[in-house]
């Protein structure tokens, strides 16, 4: 396989300002980038801890096709991402072994396509087809 590297961790957050606070203040984490694509109807605070990165998250969108969370969850990890090198051909070979992607976006926008944000090209799995867990394919600068 061509996975180069994990990427980063997603945490969907209820409260992206008491997120940030937790990350900062009580972690330490410097704020590296803040993002709000339009695509995804999300907000996202993406903070460096080493050669990671932990994004934290929250949906602004209520047609976005993220799984939200549960009543009186205040978190949970979304997702994990993993940078790889050639994402149509990982695509492909995944797909061989019955791992789908995930439709992802807002309303009758999302997309089961490789998305372009910030200059990579992200693909989400489906959980259902990847072991119960929602991977983050990022191949980057190619978006």
């Amino acid at each position: 396989m061509q996975i180069k590297q994990l990427d980063h961790v997603g945490v969907l957050v209820d409260d992206i300002e008491e997120a940030r606070a937790f990350c900062e203040e009580t972690l330490g984490l410097g704020l590296d980038r803040e993002a709000t694509p339009p695509e995804l109807g999300v907000h996202a605070l993406f903070f460096r801890c080493g050669d990671v990165t932990i994004e934290v998250f929250e949906i602004i969108d209520p047609d976005s096709t993220i799984r939200p969370l549960e009543a009186g969850q205040r978190a949970r990890i979304d997702h994990i991402a993993l940078a790889v090198e050639d994402l149509g051909t990982l695509v492909e070979a995944l797909a061989g072994r019955g791992v789908r992607p995930q439709p992802t976006g807002v309303g009758a926008s999302a997309t089961a396509e490789p998305l372009s944000l910030a200059g990579n090209l992200n693909l989400w799995t489906d959980a259902e087809t990847s072991d119960g867990v929602v991977y983050q394919l990022v191949e980057k600068g190619t978006g």
